[in-house]
């Protein structure tokens, strides 16, 4: 490896640890601060390591898609300097898997605590009573409508016939004036 080619991964082969026991082993060394996905160099660790950005392209669709990342490298000179001993590492194993526990149960309480409302929302929903259809009134708009419906229906079909049925009694009903007669006034 170069001189500053040891990551955490790197480290914690050499020690038999993942890298995530190795990174709380460099904090407990006040070599890293911070918390998983987010630790940073101390001025301790800045002798030791150096952090480098890096950058793949413009992005991609997925929502988990990392295109800005940080590598943190140390330089072989850490080895040496590093107090590690089988019970920091086991006190270090035991840290990590508490986390790994407590981040399960949080995750876990926030699903149960999200499906609990969407049953509970479901619940509801199928829960509200729909209005009951009067048959009575509902009868009585059909009819009304079917009414009106058949009634521009005949005057469509038989208005024309009727108008002139109705002329033609008028008209022989109402006796024209002889020629020369005037009609009385009223």
């Amino acid at each position: 490896m170069s001189d500053r080619g040891y990551t955490a991964t790197a480290l914690g082969r050499i020690y038999g640890v993942s890298a995530r026991v190795m990174n709380h082993l460099l904090k407990d060394e006040d070599i890293l601060y911070g918390k998983p996905g987010a630790y940073g160099l101390t001025p301790k660790g800045e002798t030791f390591g150096v952090e480098t950005s890096h950058h793949r392209g413009p992005g991609g669709t997925s929502s988990v898609y990392n295109k800005y990342w940080d590598v943190t490298t140390f330089d072989s000179s850490i080895v040496d300097a590093l107090n590690v001993s089988p019970e920091k590492i086991a006190a270090a194993e035991a840290a990590v898997a508490a986390q790994s526990a407590a981040t399960r149960a949080a995750t876990k309480a926030a699903q149960d605590a999200a499906d609990a409302a969407y049953r509970a929302a479901q619940s509801a929903s199928e829960s509200l009573e729909r209005p009951e259809i009067d048959l009575k009134h509902l009868g009585l708009i059909v009819g009304g409508v079917a009414a009106t419906a058949a009634s521009a229906f005949l005057i469509y079909k038989y208005g024309p016939a009727l108008k002139r049925k109705l002329k033609d009694r008028i008209s022989d009903k109402v006796d024209e004036p002889a020629e020369g007669e005037e009609l009385p006034s009223v």
